[in-house]
């Protein structure tokens, strides 16, 4: 079953809410990298990369979005220097650019951070004393400080580094389902558990938003204008259409 909000013409295969509510939604104007004027971009801030493909060994390699500038970027596998990019002082890019990996964009994840460097390597940056994760993934050997990563393959974890990212009070939590990254569908209201369960919406809240408790209900808003100062963030499950949640507050 969709998510209540879920919006199917989205450019991103795991974003299925209104691209406009990203963090990074920057409007319309001048791709960075393809020089495009386009309707829609996403800004390339803190936590944002710029992906180079060395001429020489052909190894991609990621450089700080946050101030970039024009200067020379050396490769770190065989030291061959390329051109950086001109990015401007508030660079963006272009969906297409973004979905082709010339950039990334950290995310946070139930299993921890996903820089582009980790969705390389596949494993996530981890979470302390971490001692469980899903079927299909597996642990990493912990490291001295308690930190545990897990095992993604690196397709999987490069697709989500190439989406947006969800809006929230305190942080997203991309959520996994079948060995795979869940759909976001977007923040919940009343109407979209109706939606999802008619005969006991209530209910839902229990079901879907894990650690929530009964007198939630009353935080969840009536509609998108209204803000109760809680978000009821939905994910859906692509192969098996389960639906997941987290949620948060001010």
């Amino acid at each position: 079953m969709p998510l209540g909000s879920e919006r199917s013409s989205s450019p991103f295969r795991l974003y299925r809410a209104a691209v406009e509510g990203s963090v990074e939604y920057a409007g319309p104007g001048v791709c960075a990298f393809c020089r495009t004027a386009t309707d829609g971009r996403l800004a390339l801030g803190v936590g944002a990369y710029v992906i180079y493909r060395c001429t020489m060994c052909e190894q991609s390699f990621a450089a700080g979005a946050a101030g970039h500038d024009r200067r020379v970027k050396t490769c770190p596998r065989c030291g061959t220097a390329e051109d950086g990019y001109r990015l401007g002082d508030d660079p963006a890019t272009c969906y297409p650019c973004l979905r082709s990996g010339r950039a990334a964009l950290t995310k946070d994840t139930e299993f921890g951070m996903v820089t582009w460097s980790d969705a390389v390597q596949g494993r996530t940056h981890g979470v302390p004393e971490l001692t469980r994760t899903q079927p299909g993934f597996s642990l990493a050997d912990p490291h001295p400080d308690g930190w545990v990563a897990v095992n993604i393959p690196p397709f999987v974890l490069l697709e989500l580094v190439r989406t947006p990212t969800y809006r929230t009070y305190q942080g997203e939590e991309w959520l996994f389902c079948c060995a795979t990254t869940m759909l976001y569908g977007g923040r919940w209201t009343k109407s979209d558990f109706v939606h999802h369960a008619p005969a006991d919406p209530e209910a839902v809240l229990i079901e879907v938003f894990e650690g929530a408790q009964p007198w939630m209900w009353n935080q969840v808003p009536d509609d998108p204008q209204y803000d109760t100062g809680w978000g009821f963030y939905a994910f859906r499950c692509e192969l098996c259409n389960r639906i997941r949640g987290h949620f948060d507050m001010t």
